[in-house]
């Protein structure tokens, strides 16, 4: 007779078991839709901030208006005041007429005096009517103007609180127990060579800097070799499978697969580290600060010549240039999510929200176009022969060609069709750019050489993107909804007008600089 097997007393009956899963489905649900309502924060944000800025340009221009009135109004009494002041002199005058015609010619000076001082009554009480209708119209909208400030302030708190989560992100980089514990990178087979945003006095073991097996590898591995009997065959596992992939995603987001093979995706690049690109460029930059004034004396070697100098130069600047594309990948960048039909709540493509474009935006106009001239070094030049401002221009103008192309400038239009005033505009970052690029133009100071040959970069970007005539009548040209050449013609129309006032208000080599970019920009508009 088989013998009963023992229950271990430490399992949980069914009851508990399926009481325990649906509190644990109850808490997922719950934080499903926490995540939900915090990923439209910034939009409900933005929203706010249009819909206050409207109503305070309202309020001002029904106060203007009610001004207006308050004026005429008070018009219109003098006018009255000055009818009856005519009238009784009118009247006085006609005991001391001489004949009919004096008589006649006054009393119908009465009456118009009288109908003025009528007519001036009647739009007296038509203006303080509108009047008293506009300043309810401004009580209105200020109790209005007050709740969306209110409300504002708000849900600004919130998203306060969403990006100190993740700067939490970065910030656990540098995090010495945190780090050593998890590793800087979720998957050894992430190429992220080492964590460049540990600072020295954070003291991060080796642990923590270089790469290892992490959450990713286990994860795939169970995946991939975890012994199912209970399914017959590979379709049967399917559903399960698909499952088990949405339940991991919610639980933590280093369990999501992306590939640095897409370009517009800046969750999903070759070494970035972090959900900030901007916050973990900067920790980067400050390590790299550090490098700099010793790479003479780090690579010196007796009765050797200066190679390994520029060697280790050439990495400074090209890590550098990884972390501004980082940062560049987020203007126009778009999120896209393989998702199946069971993910109902997730989005498979999303345009990168517009406060973050714009912060990445005005990361690289003071870390790249703006001189970056801890990358120069005398000594180098002296010694090693490195031309420091050669590499440096060779980053600025491959980013700025990224950001000044037909692609860019398509996803831009894609994003304002679909997200209206939600979107960063093409129109936003060319008045960005502008701030660095051409804050000459806006009474700034002199450009420099590499600030001048930056604009002609700039102009030649665009001018490359104008749509060139038909050279005869039988000439194919495709039809496109690409509306490149014409935000570049726009923007070039404006720059050559502020070109040829920059140039009649210099002199030398900066006239001759202005005249010559207005010249390539003449010479793209000309039809043959």
């Amino acid at each position: 007779m088989a013998r009963e097997a023992k229950k271990d007393p430490n399992e949980l009956t069914v009851e508990q078991k399926l009481k325990t899963l649906f509190q644990l489905q109850t808490m997922l649900s719950k934080i499903d839709e926490i995540k939900t309502l915090r990923g439209e924060l910034p939009l409900e944000v933005q929203d706010l901030e249009d819909e206050i800025a409207g109503l305070s340009t309202r309020i001002d221009k029904i106060k203007a208006e009610v001004e207006e009135l308050r004026v005429a109004i008070a018009g219109k009494k003098v006018e009255i005041e000055t009818a009856k002041s005519s009238v009784e002199k009118y009247k006085s005058q006609q005991d001391n007429v001489r004949n009919n015609r004096e008589y006649d010619f006054l009393t119908k000076e009465i009456e118009f005096q009288t109908l003025e001082i009528e007519l001036c009554e009647k739009r007296i009480k038509e203006y303080s009517a509108d009047k008293e209708e506009k300043e309810a119209e401004v009580a209105k909208n200020e109790l209005v103007l007050d709740e969306r400030q209110k409300d504002l302030e708000q849900k600004k708190g919130e998203l306060d609180e969403i990006i100190s989560e993740t700067k939490q992100e970065e910030e656990k980089l540098r995090d010495k127990a945190w780090v050593e514990a998890n590793g800087h990178t979720p998957s050894i087979m992430d190429y992220a060579r080492f964590n460049y945003i540990a600072q020295p006095e954070d003291s991060i073991s080796r642990a923590g800097i270089f790469p290892r097996i992490g959450i990713y590898d286990d994860w795939s591995i169970e995946w991939g070799y975890r012994w199912m009997p209970e399914f017959k065959t590979a379709e049967d596992e399917i559903p399960h499978m698909n499952k088990w992939i949405i339940s991991k995603l919610k639980e933590d987001k280093r369990y999501t697969f992306g590939t640095e093979s897409d370009r517009d995706d800046p969750r999903n690049q070759n070494e970035d580290l972090g959900d900030d690109a901007m916050l973990a460029g900067t920790y980067g930059i400050k390590n790299l600060k550090r490098i700099m004034p010793e790479i003479i004396k780090w690579t010196y070697e007796p009765n050797e010549g200066y190679e390994k100098a520029r060697t280790l130069y050439s990495n400074v600047a090209g890590q550098f240039s990884l972390y501004m594309g980082h940062v560049a990948t987020n203007v126009a960048g778009i999120y896209s999510t393989p998702i199946s039909v069971e993910q109902t709540d997730v989005k498979a493509v999303e345009f990168v929200p517009k406060e973050i474009q714009k912060k990445a935006m005005a990361f690289l106009n003071k870390e790249l176009f703006t001189m970056p001239t801890w990358l120069m070094d005398s000594q180098l030049l002296e010694k090693a022969q490195v031309n420091t401002s050669s590499f440096i221009f060779s980053v600025q103008s491959g980013i700025l060609k990224g950001l000044l192309s037909s692609r860019t400038l398509d996803k831009m239009t894609t994003n304002e069709l679909m997200n209206g005033t939600k979107a960063y505009t093409s129109a936003e970052m060319f008045q960005d750019l502008r701030k660095s690029i051409w804050n000459d133009l806006r009474g700034g100071k002199r450009p420099d050489l590499n600030q001048r040959a930056l604009q002609k970069v700039y102009v030649n970007s665009l001018t490359a993107m104008l749509e060139k005539p038909k050279t005869n009548a039988n000439q194919y040209m495709p039809d496109s909804l690409s509306e490149a050449s014409a935000i570049a013609r726009g923007q070039l129309t404006d720059l050559r007008r502020d070109l040829a006032n920059a140039a009649s208000a210099s002199g030398g080599i900066y006239r001759s600089h202005y005249l010559n970019l207005k010249a390539l920009i003449d010479t793209a508009f000309e039809t043959k």
